[in-house]
């Protein structure tokens, strides 16, 4: 597979955006591809879905892989639609591997293409580096850029000491630093010798006595207070009445008893001045404390009941309702008390204007109320994601606009499941990326709820489906009509999902002696395909169809072998017992033979089980043993199995019609082993109508028939209804111009499912009740290249088998 990748252009929630990738012609036009490499892998479309970006990501099939009877083919990218409705549509050629722009890989499709091996071209690998080129002249020096910031502090470096110690150096810092000194230098030279000073006296020093040093001291002191007028003044100046001055200013500052007159209305009078200075002090005090303790009013805050602010925390209550606003408390920051607490929001500054946003929260119960639109959005005042409007009854989420209450329409075949999606995506809840019901395609109310149970627990317990009809259903001129059939495709994708049980069952049709009859360029090709089962000696069919796959082939020469070659880890052969029958032998992978005896009396099926294989596949050889005149051994089939997964028997056959899996007088055995009670099956799908339409037989009988099966598979000795039915009608093709049975039986058809709760997948509805329609389409086959288109009436290709088993796998994995 290879990557795909792009991104879409134009506005709008890119998720929104209906894209797929689907397979067309060189034309445009839509083709049908399937993968040989991929046994049973139809190409499908590719849903796309952008993020929100707008990027999107698909892995493709590359074109050259995909096989189409419509010549090359290319993938159509559609990425949405233009405002008239029309498919923006890009084409591209997928290589082989890779990951790719869409750009890289677009094809133009405007010039006329026949669709007959035209030819477009992808970009292919590099090629080798060329020769370097002149060097180009000098460009002019750019500007200088902005300087950096500067950088962090680097780390101190080491001491001189440090790196010292570092080369070698033991001791320490005291040490070293006194290892810095050197030893004393030699004396320097003599100097010139200077002038001689002049000669000194002693006389000074002499005269300088006792004596002469205390009346120093008494003419200083004379000097500094002449008759002691420094002590006079200080007297004088201590006591003047207001030496600086400054005595007269203070006493019209400081209060006096006139001031404080003013003050004794309502400072008590204790009968003096010092004594009411004391008291207004103590009245300011009170006031203080008073509004510290919440027991006062302050000036311009007005609290009706009790108000306390501590700690930053404010708390309003009285004996009917109170609120607080607090930092701690478990993050309540904002609680009600005694009544419901209800928020708002002004319009105006001064809580004036009008009142908007009311949440209520109950004071009695765990319940909050919201008056108003409330927007979820993806940041403050950002783009509203999920919007509840009360007032105009409408809901929208993930950016889808709100819408009113849905209505839910339809009763049955799937249209409430459709209708409650369209709903739901009106809400933006879901983006309704569900393909519409296949053309054709018809489901109950109900249905599935034993294969989808049984699917879902397949890696424990093996789910199985068995398939029924006629050649339209056994594989006929498919490549290999046990891988390549409609049946075989449902097996591969599903055992791809849910487990691989086996290969299932193979019917004796499938051997050279049924289909010998029928057509042998075709016998030849499945031959060396590997696709048939093998057979010796001589073989003849049994005219009563017994046992699953409503067939039997018979042998009464000792030694005539029947190879089958199944997948699993547990082998099961299905042999006829009753009347006198002569042993066989069973080998495995070309091991010891074991021998099983054949009871006699009354038919029946006789199973031989072999467990405990290694998985994968094995051949298993059966060979008749000796045998007397009149005794015959009839062999039904072989089955592989696996203990979990999937596992999908084809029990159709050739040129069956309803009457084949009716309980008939001359097949007993068929209903309850054909997805009855001794066959049970999770899912049983059953078609049949063209063979019965070639025989003229009438519409009433066809649903007999047809019911009679109904009822083996539901209600015959211990069934008790827990398996899912499939009622499928086959493309008619040209298999009968004679009448208009058909028609009749499909009418018939939606009455019986609608009876049994059945799903119907209708075929011939697809294909627009026209063979000439399939034919363009190339789904009609041809014996003659087994698996390729031709014009065959009714037998498909292994495209036309790949359009009958998508519808179905969709179902069963849906």
């Amino acid at each position: 597979m290879t990557m795909v990748n792009g991104t879409l252009l134009g506005g709008g929630d890119s998720r929104r955006v209906e894209m797929r990738a689907a397979l067309v012609d060189v034309t445009g036009a839509p083709a049908v591809g399937y993968v040989p490499s991929l046994e049973g892998e139809l190409v499908r479309p590719v849903p796309i879905t952008p993020d929100q970006g707008g990027d999107w990501s698909a892995d493709l099939t590359p074109n050259s892989l995909i096989e189409s009877t419509s010549g090359d083919t290319l993938w159509a990218v559609q990425e949405g639609r233009t405002l008239s409705g029309v498919p923006i549509i890009t084409h591209i050629l997928v290589p082989e591997a890779g990951q790719w722009w869409v750009g890289q890989l677009r094809v133009d499709l405007a010039d006329t293409q026949t669709g007959q091996g035209s030819i477009v071209y992808v970009p292919g690998e590099a090629g080798p580096q060329g020769a370097q080129g002149p060097a180009g002249p000098a460009g002019t020096d750019g500007q200088d850029g902005t300087p950096g910031a500067p950088g962090a502090d680097g780390e101190d470096g080491a001491s001189a000491y440090e790196v010292a110690v570092t080369s070698g150096f033991t001791g320490t810092q005291t040490q070293w630093l006194a290892s810095l000194v050197g030893p004393q230098g030699e004396p320097g030279e003599q100097g010139e010798q200077g002038p001689p000073g002049a000669d000194g006296s002693n006389a000074d020093a002499e005269a300088y006595t006792d004596t002469a040093m205390t009346a120093e001291v008494a003419r200083a002191d004379a000097a500094y207070e002449p008759a002691g007028t420094a002590t006079a003044a200080v007297f004088a100046h201590t006591s003047a009445t207001d030496p600086h001055g400054d005595r007269a200013w203070a006493d019209n500052k400081f209060a006096t008893l006139t001031a404080l007159g003013t003050l004794n209305a309502t400072v008590t009078d204790l009968g003096g001045a010092v004594t009411n200075l004391d008291g207004f002090v103590q009245d300011c005090l009170t006031r203080v404390a008073g509004i510290e303790q919440g027991t006062a009013w302050l000036s311009a805050l007005n609290v009706a009941g009790n108000a306390q602010i501590s700690g930053g925390d404010l708390t309003v209550y009285d004996t009917s309702k109170g609120y607080r606003l607090r930092r701690g408390g478990a993050d309540l920051d904002l609680e009600g008390t005694g009544a419901d607490l209800v928020t708002s929001v002004w319009s105006g500054t001064a809580f004036n204007g009008t009142q908007h946003s009311y949440d209520r929260y109950s004071a009695s119960s765990l319940n909050v109320q919201h008056a108003g639109k409330r927007e979820f959005v993806d940041g403050l005042y950002g783009a509203a994601r999920h919007v509840l409007d009360p007032d105009s009854d409408r809901i929208g989420f993930f950016g889808a606009d709100p819408a009113g209450q849905q209505q839910v329409t339809g009763a049955s075949q799937g249209e409430t499941v459709a209708s409650l999606t369209e709903a739901l995506a009106a809400y933006g809840l879901v983006v309704n990326v569900a393909a519409p019901a296949a053309k054709g395609v018809y489901v109950p109310n109900g249905w599935g709820e034993h294969w989808r149970a049984a699917r879902d627990t397949a890696s424990a317990t093996p789910a199985r489906i068995v398939t029924l009809g006629g050649s339209a259903t056994q594989g006929m001129y498919a490549s290999n009509p046990i891988t390549h059939s409609w049946p075989g495709l449902v097996r591969t994708a599903l055992q791809a999902q849910y487990g691989d049980g086996g290969s299932g069952y193979h019917t004796t049709s499938l051997s050279s002696t049924v289909l010998a009859s029928g057509d042998a360029a075709a016998l030849a090709a499945w031959t060396t395909a590997g696709a048939i089962v093998g057979q010796s000696g001589t073989w003849s069919l049994s005219a009563n169809r017994y046992g699953p796959g409503i067939t039997g082939v018979y042998t009464d020469v000792t030694g005539s072998t029947m190879t089958f070659t199944v997948r699993g880890t547990t082998v099961k052969i299905y042999t006829i017992s009753g009347g006198t029958r002569p042993p066989f032998t069973y080998a495995i992978d070309g091991g010891t033979a074991e021998t099983v005896t054949v009871p006699g009396g009354t038919a029946a099926v006789q199973v031989t089980t072999i467990t405990d294989l290694t998985p994968g596949t094995h051949t298993v050889v059966l060979t008749c043993g000796t045998t007397t005149t009149g005794q015959y051994l009839t062999v039904a089939g072989a089955a592989g199995e696996n203990a979990s997964g999937v596992i999908v028997d084809n029990l159709a056959r050739a040129g069956a019609g309803s009457g084949s899996y009716a309980t008939l007088p001359e097949s007993a055995l068929n209903a309850t082993w054909n997805g009855g009670i001794n066959y049970p099956a999770s899912l049983a799908i059953y078609t049949a109508g063209p063979n019965d339409a070639s025989s003229d037989v009438a519409p009433d009988v066809w649903v007999d028939n047809v019911a009679a099966w109904l009822r083996g598979v539901r209600d015959l000795g211990t069934s008790q209804g827990a398996t899912d039915i499939i009622l499928g009608m086959p493309h008619l093709g040209r298999h009968t111009t004679a009448n208009y049975r058909y028609a009749e039986y499909a009418a018939r058809l939606r009455s019986l499912a609608a009876s049994y709760n059945a799903a119907v997948v209708d075929w011939w509805e697809m294909g627009r009740n026209s063979w000439p329609y399939w034919s363009t389409l190339g789904y009609w086959g041809t014996n003659a290249g087994t698996g390729g288109a031709g014009t065959d009436s009714v037998h498909l290709s292994n495209a036309g088998f790949a359009a009958m088993a998508s519808p179905v796998i969709d179902l069963l994995k849906a």
